[in-house]
């Protein structure tokens, strides 16, 4: 799992090495319900719905979610969301704890 800062955009991303995704899985993944067809995936539990979820709350963000993968190599799962705007009403309760996330980032590139 990776955060980091590119200009106004704060990018969270996530990489595994499991059995990856072809290229018809990867263009329906975000879509709600979708399950993929092969023998792995319909052991394990679950509705379709995780990353359906993920996407619309990123976008209701102005944001955006990616995904690329190599079957047999793994999978990487981006969001994209933009930086608070000068101006912007932010709450404490929020404020916070992005505040000590934004601080750790930058020292950790020092």
């Amino acid at each position: 799992m990776g955060i980091s800062v590119d200009d106004d955009i704060l990018v969270l991303s996530v990489t595994d090495s499991g059995i990856g995704m072809d290229s018809t899985i990867l263009e329906n993944m975000f879509t709600p319900f979708f399950r993929s067809s092969g023998e792995f995936t319909q052991v394990q539990v679950g509705t379709g719905l995780g990353l359906a979820i993920v996407k619309k709350i990123a976008e209701l963000h102005d944001g955006t979610v990616s995904a690329t993968s190599e079957p047999g190599v793994g999978s990487t799962i981006r969001v994209e969301l933009p930086r608070a705007t000068k101006g912007m009403v932010v709450p404490d309760n929020v404020a916070a704890p992005a505040k000590k996330i934004t601080e750790s980032i930058k020292s950790s590139r020092s």
